[in-house]
């Protein structure tokens, strides 16, 4: 005769859901001790999340389908991240979601490893 084993239900797991837009990759907020500034020709947006495929911003100027170039620097590094934005689409409050344009495979990869860091820093509170 086999038997199963019941499972324990005192465990208590932190688990961390998928996105539920549709984006491909996880997103993250930074944190106010160590904002993201984005810098473009006419203006500066401040990140409000960043994934390797994208980011929000907060801007009443920026219009679906509008590109632009900008650069920024990542907490974690002081080299210079350079690529275009696509803006997506518009959120509540006037939030842009962008896409990354011409992206680097090198840079993504420097914005994937601030992504998971972050997620770290997340989980140890």
């Amino acid at each position: 005769m086999f038997w199963k084993k019941k499972a324990e239900e005192d465990i208590e797991l932190k688990h961390i859901k998928a996105p539920a837009d549709s984006r491909q990759a996880y997103r993250i907020n930074p944190t106010t001790d160590d904002p993201i500034i984005v810098h473009s020709v006419k203006e500066s947006y401040e990140v409000m999340d960043i994934s390797s495929g994208g980011l929000s911003v907060y801007s009443k100027t920026l219009k679906v389908e509008n590109e632009l170039d900008v650069e920024f620097s990542l907490p974690i590094s002081l080299e210079k991240i350079v690529t275009r934005l696509k803006v997506l689409k518009l959120g509540k409050k006037n939030v842009c979601h962008c896409q990354f344009i011409s992206l680097s495979q090198d840079m993504e990869d420097k914005i994937h490893k601030y992504v998971l860091e972050r997620q770290k820093e997340d989980l140890r509170f």
